[in-house]
């Protein structure tokens, strides 16, 4: 994985390693969201085509 860099705020602060983690789990977890979604999706289209076709 990248390397973490501490990212300035507006106010001043500095943004702890921890959010970031955090970011990429919540990031990973969305687009393993979005994978599911999708092959369901295309499931349910391959079995339409196959029962109505």
């Amino acid at each position: 994985m990248a390397k973490v860099q501490r990212v300035r705020l507006a106010e001043g602060e500095i943004a702890a390693e921890d959010d970031y983690a955090e970011h990429l789990r919540d990031y990973r977890k969305f687009v393993r969201g979005v994978q599911l979604v999708i092959a369901g999706v295309a499931t349910v289209l391959l079995l339409l085509a196959f029962f109505l076709l």
